[in-house]
């Protein structure tokens, strides 16, 4: 998945509602050393536009019921 920014890889995650709650409820000193760590983290993911390739893990699991 590509994001333009990193900025907007955070956004799309924190826009999830528990995430985005547990951010709200840190301090603002916290959430902004949360997002300094993050774009850190982030950065050996972008590529030279400046855009973020994600690559998320998918797992595929496939149930069948037996007979009888």
């Amino acid at each position: 998945v590509v994001f333009p920014t990193v900025d907007a890889f955070i956004d799309y995650k924190l826009a999830w509602p528990y995430r985005g709650a547990e951010f709200a409820a840190l301090s603002t000193d916290l959430q902004r050393l949360c997002v300094e760590e993050l774009r850190e983290g982030l950065e050996p993911f972008v590529v030279s536009s400046r855009a973020l390739i994600w690559e998320p893990n998918v797992i595929r699991i496939e149930a069948t019921r037996g007979c009888g």
